[in-house]
């Protein structure tokens, strides 16, 4: 499931069982850092691992998506094993 803006991410994130979440810094109407902050503000949400991308190497835009509670941080360009390999990370629970 996709959404085409922050706002449309936030919509669909309330009515659907989402068990991950990709978003993008810069997005029309709700950047990612916004839908993330509304995430995190929501009880339902706060522990919904978010992984959160950009274009733009600047370090503060990281430690701001970090410090507001994105779970990991890719910047663009990345490689889809990298992706993958931080999806399963996230989703697939480690062997004891």
């Amino acid at each position: 499931m996709y959404g085409n803006d922050g706002q449309d991410a936030l919509d669909k994130l309330i009515n659907a069982d989402i068990d991950l979440v990709l978003a993008d810094v810069n997005m029309p109407k709700m950047g990612g850092l916004k839908l993330l902050q509304q995430m995190r503000s929501d009880g339902r949400f706060q522990n919904l691992p978010v992984i959160m991308f950009t274009a733009q190497g600047q370090r503060q835009i990281q430690s701001d998506a970090i410090t507001q509670g994105a779970t990991d941080f890719l910047t663009k360009p990345f490689s889809s094993s990298k992706l993958a390999d931080m999806v399963h990370h996230h989703l697939v629970p480690t062997a004891i």
